[in-house]
């Protein structure tokens, strides 16, 4: 049986939080809100896939469907390049890591 992923954009909107964050003088909270979304997400997907009624799936040879955290590419300079990867490795996830482009890899 094939493994099933739910892809869950981690990154997207993180420019707009940003910009409202520094109009209010919060830059402190900067590069935050992908990284708390995506750990609200993960939260959830531990609670649907946990307890009796999910044990009982398993039994029955459900597979658990992973969350994929995608556009994981830090596009904020100030960041850290592996930002969202670094900040959400858990079990039963998959990360999506896009090679250094050459110019970036060489600065």
């Amino acid at each position: 049986m094939k493994e099933q992923q739910l892809v869950y954009l981690v990154r997207h909107g993180q420019t707009a939080v940003d910009a409202a964050l520094e109009k209010l003088a919060r830059t402190d909270l900067q590069g935050l809100a992908a990284v708390d979304n995506a750990r609200l997400a993960y939260a959830r997907f531990r609670e649907i896939f946990a307890g009796g009624r999910w044990e009982r799936l398993v039994h029955a040879g459900t597979r658990v469907q992973r969350p994929l955290w995608a556009s994981t590419g830090s596009k904020n300079p100030a960041y850290p390049d592996t930002l969202y990867v670094d900040s959400l490795i858990g079990p039963d996830t998959v990360n999506t890591v896009w090679p250094r482009s050459p110019k970036r890899s060489r600065a």
